[in-house]
């Protein structure tokens, strides 16, 4: 069994499907890791905007608009226990995936010995 990382976005926003995520991990003993990515409405508004117009890019398969995005945000539960908040309002998509990557990486040196870690200071 190869270990690897694995990302689940914002379709996740209720508790219950994080829960559903948790549960799976402790199972398999891996180590889990929240990230909030937040951005001013302005930027997200943009970028649908850009997401939805020529610049789109043709592997983004979501469809998602400006009307799903409130629809998200009002659902939203917020995410119990610790976890990395990255607002990418002024942040290059390399450099939050560098954070990313670091947090996750501190995730797994301290679940070292650990079967379970629900995750580390953001």
């Amino acid at each position: 069994l190869k270990r690897q990382r694995v990302v689940f976005d914002a379709s996740n926003y209720s508790m219950v499907r994080r829960n559903q995520l948790r549960d799976l991990v402790e199972r398999i003993q891996l180590s889990i890791a929240f990230c909030n990515v937040i951005a001013d409405e302005a930027v997200i508004a943009e970028r649908l905007k850009q997401r939805m117009g020529n610049e789109r890019d043709v592997e983004d398969k979501s469809d998602a608009d400006w009307k799903v995005y409130q629809w998200m945000l009002a659902a939203a539960e917020p995410i119990q226990g610790k976890f990395l908040t990255l607002d990418t309002s002024n942040m290059a998509a390399d450099v939050a995936a560098q954070k990313l990557l670091t947090y996750w990486q501190q995730i797994e040196a301290g679940a070292q010995g650990n079967n379970y870690l629900q995750s580390a200071s953001g």
